[in-house]
């Protein structure tokens, strides 16, 4: 989309600019539950390149959480991220992707840790079609690291 305006300061138009996109609903990845991560990079790190992963869902599709509410199968969204390198080679690294999460349709696999209880088996997404790129790298895993 393509808009041009003419005979207006270049700062009206960039506040317009960020309205707008202040006003697209998103969904985007919040919550991470990190059991064992023996790569070199920290928890936290991880977990916040994990969530400035794009995600492909649509947001009518979900009802937005109010505070302090349980989540369940209509507010939330259960992604699988397990890998390992198992390799004898230590010059053979492992390149994690988007593409190595998997979507769980009936919760979470911890669901008094992570607060997710579901109730029906979730269909909002479909089959492997979340995530909007699957070539951005997460981490490297070096022989024997989780």
């Amino acid at each position: 989309m393509e808009i041009e305006i003419v005979g207006l300061d270049s700062s009206i138009i960039n506040a317009m600019r960020r309205i707008l996109l202040s006003e697209i609903a998103t969904i985007a990845i919040e919550d991470i539950y990190v059991f064992e991560n023996t790569s070199i990079l920290n928890d936290n790190i991880l977990a916040h390149r994990i969530g400035l992963i794009p995600l492909r869902i649509n947001p009518k599709q979900i009802q937005f959480q109010k505070m302090y509410c349980l989540k369940d199968q209509t507010n939330s969204v259960v992604l699988i991220l397990k890998n390992s390198n198992f390799c004898n080679s230590f010059r053979l690294t492992k390149d994690i992707f988007c593409k190595d999460f998997s979507y769980r349709r009936y919760g979470s696999l911890i669901p008094h840790q992570s607060r997710v209880y579901f109730s029906i088996k979730q269909d909002i997404v479909k089959k492997n079609s979340f995530l909007t790129f699957e070539d951005i790298l997460i981490t490297k895993l070096k022989p024997k690291q989780v």
